[in-house]
């Protein structure tokens, strides 16, 4: 009775051959799972894009003028009811889009434009938590910043008053100004200094930090 088998020679040959097929099958396969990912996280981006504009067809009265925008975040849109609890990052299976991931709605020659600020995902903590705490909400518009030159004119970018529910209210906030600790009536740009401005409503108070050089 004749028993078969492989040489070492045939052995070395076979491992060869499944080393080179490997090395062509895995980095085919790894791509092919990473252009899956790619194209579910832009459906998930497209996804938090309806749901930033169904909560925008909810605040219409609200909404900028041509050339203006207001920017949220995600957490007052899950509040609102428009966008789930958690919504999965496909890039990273055990993150989430932040709650404060910011989120823009802008008018464009009286269309409007629906903007998520991907590049805040680095800056901001990705666990899945929920929805955010239901109260009041105030939130500066524009920057926290804002660098002004000498001479120049300063325009409040403002703040939004949004309710436990996630949609605006028509409120006004408290506003005061200082400049080194020292009250003052308005934000000058004659000569170089720093305001703090400070929007107060209810408990909440949120600052604005304007330079002028």
């Amino acid at each position: 009775m004749n028993k078969k088998g492989f040489t070492l020679i045939e052995l070395l040959g076979i491992i060869i051959i499944l080393g080179v097929i490997s090395l062509i099958a895995i980095p085919s396969i790894n791509s092919l799972i990473g252009m899956h990912e790619e194209r579910l996280y832009k459906v998930q981006i497209d996804s938090i894009k309806g749901s930033l504009k169904t909560w925008g067809d909810a605040n219409a009265r609200f909404l900028p003028e041509d050339g203006n925008s207001i920017t949220i975040n995600l957490g007052i849109v899950k509040l609102s009811g428009f966008a789930s609890d958690d919504i999965e990052n496909p890039l990273d299976e055990t993150t989430c889009f932040p709650n404060e991931l910011p989120l823009t709605i802008k008018n464009v020659g009286g269309s409007y434009q629906y903007i998520v600020d991907e590049s805040a995902m680095d800056l901001l903590s990705t666990s899945c938590v929920g929805a955010p705490l239901r109260t009041d909400y105030l939130l500066l518009q524009g920057k926290e910043t804002i660098e002004l030159s000498i001479g120049s004119t300063y325009t409040d970018p403002g703040y939004l008053i949004l309710d436990e529910n996630g949609m605006i209210v028509r409120a006004t906030a408290t506003t005061s100004i200082t400049k080194g600790g020292t009250a003052v009536s308005s934000i000058s740009t004659i000569g170089a200094g720093t305001y703090t401005i400070t929007y107060t409503y209810k408990e909440l108070s949120v600052t604005r930090t304007v330079s002028v050089n």
